[in-house]
């Protein structure tokens, strides 16, 4: 009985261990034009190389790059302006750290607010 519930014990961890390590999530290869000051951000289907050029935290603005990770072609390289709901109020931090996704209109953040173009207003980014 001793011996089963050891073997059962083991197995239970090994199945354990195995779904923690499937669940990460590998930095793809950095290609040819992306940055060496870059970081990438997403999961397993895909995601996108940032690259901060400026940050202006007393505004809440930053200039920063996209790249594909699969091409490593820019996507995007605008001015960007953080977006928070009034009771949710946040300043630029570390931007590596907070970064969720890219959906092609706004930077998505951990904490719920998000990055838009510069000068696009919502009606804008619908179409």
């Amino acid at each position: 009985m001793s011996n089963y519930i050891k073997l059962l014990s083991t197995l239970a961890l090994f199945i354990l261990i195995s779904c923690e390590s499937s669940n990460k999530t590998s930095e793809p290869k950095r290609l040819s034009g992306v940055p060496k000051d870059a970081f990438w951000v997403g999961g397993h289907d895909g995601g996108n190389w940032y690259f901060i050029k400026d940050i202006h935290p007393h505004k809440n603005m930053a200039y920063i790059s996209i790249y594909n990770d699969q091409t490593g072609e820019l996507d995007v390289a605008k001015k960007f302006m953080l977006i928070c709901q009034i009771d949710n109020m946040e300043f630029i931090k570390d931007l590596k750290k907070e970064i969720v996704s890219f959906d092609g209109k706004h930077i998505h953040l951990k904490s719920g607010c998000y990055f838009t173009i510069k000068g696009y207003k919502q009606s804008n980014l619908s179409t």
